[in-house]
């Protein structure tokens, strides 16, 4: 049977607290303990990493949660 590899991407804040721990994974889900996303709440006690296919959908999961994104105008012309 093939194998298929998979490729994915994760983006994440090196500045926070717990991303600054001694032996932290990006992959490890401890993120999803410390603030909600759209897909989980704070505390559910459940590792959950957000990753995707394309490093620019990767970007886009944080700016969907950045309060400056509030004050961005989109235009179209």
């Amino acid at each position: 049977m093939a194998s298929t590899e998979l490729l994915l991407w994760r983006a994440y804040d090196p500045d926070l607290p717990y991303t600054k721990a001694p032996g932290y994974d990006p992959l490890g889900g401890e993120g999803a303990r410390f603030s909600p996303g759209r897909w989980h709440t704070e505390g559910e006690g459940k590792r959950l990493v957000y990753a995707s296919e394309h490093p620019a959908l990767a970007f886009c999961e944080l700016l969907a949660h950045n309060p400056l994104l509030a004050r961005v105008a989109l235009v179209k012309f």
